[in-house]
């Protein structure tokens, strides 16, 4: 699958949240879902069109959802994230608001309603903020109770979750640059142009990010230097961030071809074309790891690449596996199912449904 016929895919998503912000009624149900998990891995965090619900690991039961009440203008798809102590699941929705829950709950602690711009990526949250990305090209800086401290403006929108070292904040925009950002008062450090738009997350690894572009590129960024290290050119687009493990990045394209690189300087094995597009980044097993395709294929790998198993579910797959207590959560965009746990041979264990 090449380039030009794997890509619409992901622009009918996008176009349809757009035609979706322009009526009243329900967004289309043909987007991405976000997909989180409690430190234990005992609870489930679904952001899932008009709601966020809490999911029982052990069971599937819903422990909760937000609102009660839909709210056809507030739909949600960005990851939920807990703040560093655990006391609140933060997510952005599609109608510019910014909510801290209770995750144990449910309960609203505190919106923030400010941001002009849609919220489609996932905030980073520190021990001493949060950070929020918007399509209206800027990064929201909050205090943990949810008031404003300052914004940065792109040339065009955020979508990808900021990545932090402890001294700087990296946030990258789908207008191809790499923006690093003083954390106490939003000055820009500097920038880089790295030849694509960016809409997942970077992996920051000991001084580098590791960057997938739409421009079919896996790009290493020396933070210290400012300087590309090396640039490893994929068949499709990068969607999903990729992970690292023993000098090794696993990442897949629009293309349907799995990556392994070494980070050293970029030499890689590209594996054969999967069924369908890869949009979803991949996971980390005990012993391999998973990736899974658009077309609802989970693909488990060893990590040398090899194929292990392999199972199917009759929904797309946007959003990358979550693993809870050695099993794997699966979020479906489906008309039957929005939630399923299967263990690591690929055998459904339960399967939830969003009300």
């Amino acid at each position: 699958m090449s380039m030009k016929r794997s890509l619409p895919l992901i622009l009918l998503i996008v176009i349809g949240l757009l035609i979706s912000a322009c009526g009243s009624g329900q967004p289309m149900n043909m987007s991405w879902a976000g997909l989180s998990a409690s430190k234990d891995a005992k609870v489930a965090y679904l952001a899932n069109g008009l709601h966020v619900y809490a999911v029982n690991v052990a069971d599937g039961t819903q422990l909760w959802k937000y609102p009660e009440q839909a709210n056809a203008a507030a739909a949600f798809y960005a990851t939920p994230v807990l703040s560093q102590d655990g006391t609140q699941l933060l997510v952005g929705d599609y109608g510019n608001v910014f909510h801290s829950l209770d995750p144990q709950t449910g309960a609203e602690k505190w919106k923030y309603d400010q941001i002009k711009g849609r919220i489609v990526g996932s905030p980073l949250a520190t021990a001493d903020g949060i950070y929020v990305p918007s399509t209206d090209h800027n990064l929201y800086a909050l205090t943990l109770e949810g008031q404003f401290r300052w914004s940065f403006t792109a040339t065009h929108a955020i979508w990808a979750q900021p990545v932090t070292d402890g001294k700087l904040i990296y946030a990258a925009s789908m207008d191809h640059f790499i923006y690093a950002i003083d954390p106490q008062n939003g000055i820009e450090k500097w920038k880089l142009d790295l030849g694509g738009a960016i809409y997942a997350a970077p992996l920051l690894d000991n001084g580098v990010l590791y960057v997938g572009t739409l421009a079919n590129q896996i790009v290493a960024v020396d933070t210290l230097t400012q300087k590309i290290l090396w640039t490893y050119a994929t068949e499709g687009g990068i969607w999903g961030t990729p992970i690292l493990k023993d000098g090794k990045l696993y990442t897949g394209d629009t293309a349907g071809y799995p990556y392994i690189l070494d980070i050293k300087n970029g030499t890689g094995l590209k594996l054969p074309a999967l069924k369908g597009a890869i949009i979803a980044g991949p996971v980390f097993t005990d012993n391999g790891f998973i990736i899974v395709t658009e077309g609802g294929t989970i693909y488990f790998k060893d990590l040398e690449g090899n194929a292990v198993s392999e199972a199917s579910v009759t929904g797309k797959l946007y959003t990358s596996p979550v693993l809870a207590g050695g099993d794997v959560l699966l979020a479906e965009n489906s008309s039957s199912f929005a939630l399923q746990l299967m263990n690591v041979s690929g055998g459904q264990k339960w399967s939830f449904e969003a009300k």
